[in-house]
């Protein structure tokens, strides 16, 4: 039993040999990390989600919260990445429906030049064999 203690005090007080009391829990925090995100899930559990994103309480008369101040910060960020992405979108359908126009108007070009070519007048003669 001691042995094994001493290897839990060396396993997870790193520093217990030189006499402080810190605990390192960084090895632990990250546990879980990889089956979340394998899962779809925030690489931590409070990235986001409804006990991130909803508010702590309400008022009795059922009135919402007033924001804390990073709950604010986090619903900025996140309507600043929504605006990006409607940007980068209706900018990316721009682009493809000039691409499309820019066809169009070469298949046009083409068909215009094939219109104003010469073209023959009466009938062939056969060929003498």
């Amino acid at each position: 039993m001691a042995s094994l203690l001493g290897v839990f005090r060396v396993a997870c007080w790193p520093s217990a040999r030189y006499g402080t009391r810190t605990l390192y829990t960084s090895g632990a925090l990250c546990e879980g990390r990889f089956w979340r995100e394998r899962n779809g899930q925030a690489r931590s559990g409070n990235e986001y989600g409804p006990l991130t994103d909803l508010p702590d309480w309400r008022y009795v008369d059922g009135r919402p919260a007033t924001m804390g101040y990073k709950q604010f910060k986090r619903e900025q960020k996140l309507r600043d990445t929504v605006d990006q992405i409607y940007a980068l979108t209706t900018e990316m359908e721009q682009g493809v429906q000039n691409e499309i126009r820019q066809q169009q108007d070469v298949a046009q070009a083409d068909q215009d030049v094939r219109q104003r070519q010469l073209k023959r007048k009466g009938t062939v003669m056969a060929k003498r064999t």
